[in-house]
């Protein structure tokens, strides 16, 4: 994911949180989740 995909996928999260301690458990969340769908896990 990159360029406009990105920031559409950041601001939605960020815009979703409650205060700054939300917004990094969903942004990390949010990544972990995108690691394991996009194979990443399978090719390590």
């Amino acid at each position: 994911m990159s360029g406009p995909d990105y920031l559409a996928w950041s601001d939605a999260l960020i815009a979703a949180s409650s205060d700054p301690a939300d917004m990094r458990r969903r942004l990390g969340a949010a990544a972990l989740e995108l690691d394991t769908t996009n194979g990443a896990a399978a090719e390590r």
